[in-house]
């Protein structure tokens, strides 16, 4: 007699390991779309503060920006990168690291906002009472932008 090679069957698993993987699974998702919903509020709050007339310097930017010797500046982008990173999976996500927010005309509540979604900005400025002037971020004095007017819009003559 010749010995019968049993018939091939598909993998086969347990119920038990079936609500693990899904369960693991669910997990995974649940963060994923937790993180993707932070990205695009960070979108949002940048967007709000470039509608208010402010400004926002990515790792990026600042890191292009620094002066000085080689060395000096190599040193500077070195300490820059160390201090606002973020996870390299919100990178691959499409995020940036913020390291400055210049906020123009923004509240309190909107300060505690961009404290919360961008615990690695250095400096979140806000400059209040500059209604009318715009920020200059070479100098960062106010220079005038045109003279508020109390009442912009002209009345009919009788």
């Amino acid at each position: 007699m010749t010995p019968t090679t049993p018939p091939s069957r598909w993998f086969q698993f347990g119920l038990r390991t079936m609500f693990v993987v899904v369960f693991l699974l669910a997990i995974f998702l649940g963060w994923l779309a937790w993180t993707l919903r932070m990205i695009h509020a960070r979108r949002a709050v940048l967007e709000s503060v470039s509608d208010r007339h402010g400004d926002f310097w990515t790792l990026g930017r600042c890191q292009e920006g620094l002066g000085g010797p080689k060395d000096v500046r190599e040193a500077e982008a070195r300490e820059l990168a160390t201090q606002c990173s973020i996870p390299f999976w919100r990178k691959w996500l499409g995020d940036e690291p913020v390291a400055l927010i210049f906020d123009t005309f923004g509240t309190e509540v909107d300060r505690s906002e961009q404290r919360r979604l961008f615990p690695e900005a250095i400096a979140i400025q806000q400059f209040p009472g500059l209604e009318g002037f715009q920020i200059d971020l070479n100098n960062l004095e106010p220079v005038p932008i045109a003279p508020v007017l109390s009442n912009p819009v002209p009345r009919a003559i009788k």
